[in-house]
């Protein structure tokens, strides 16, 4: 493709020419010639705007490509991730939920125990002396009341916004033990 300076130039050198060697053109000649440059410049110059918008659309279209799969992958790598997550997250919920339904069965067997405990500490106390039953009487009241909240606790320690499982398995155990050992410091003069 000619540029149209190339073009003008050449009719320029044309006419110089034509003025060097005596042959002046005539004014109709001479507006032919303008016109014909002129035409020539504007097909030349829209050819070239044609070429450049069709070049700025093939480098929009490469780059909306580009942009496209950028998401596509973004879009795939978030997906990936959070399926990742979301296998942990289950993982956790199987955790927590082996761990409530272990407190489940081995809280109340814990009650159970010291509800046994205190039983035998009765039975043992009906042969004791009518002073030292009612002394056994009166120590017991509070381990029965501790024992009950206890059970309350168990029975609640699923509840939302409740300590983790192993915490209260901790706690309870410290608390049974030591109810354990008050029934037995009761029972043992009996």
């Amino acid at each position: 493709m000619q540029h149209p300076l190339m073009a003008l130039i050449r009719m320029t050198l044309g006419s110089t020419l034509v003025i060097a060697t005596g042959c002046t053109p005539s004014p109709e000649e001479a507006q032919k010639t303008a016109q014909a440059a002129q035409r020539q410049a504007s097909s030349e110059i829209h050819d070239n705007n044609r070429a450049a918008t069709k070049e700025i659309a093939e480098v929009k279209q490469a780059a909306a490509e580009k942009i496209a799969a950028a998401e596509q992958s973004n879009r795939h790598e978030n997906a990936e991730a959070q399926a990742e997550a979301n296998v942990e997250i289950r993982k956790a919920n199987l955790d927590v939920a082996a761990d409530a339904a272990g407190l489940r069965l081995w809280g109340p067997k814990k009650i159970d125990g010291l509800n046994t405990r205190m039983d035998s500490a009765r039975v043992k106390a009906q042969n004791a002396t009518p002073a030292r039953q009612t002394a056994f009487d009166a120590g017991m009241k509070p381990i029965q009341t501790r024992r009950d909240e206890l059970a309350g606790e168990v029975a609640t320690s699923e509840a939302p916004g409740m300590r983790k499982p192993d915490v209260f398995k901790t706690y309870l155990d410290g608390e049974v033990t030591r109810l354990e050992a008050r029934i037995d410091q009761l029972a043992a003069p009996l």
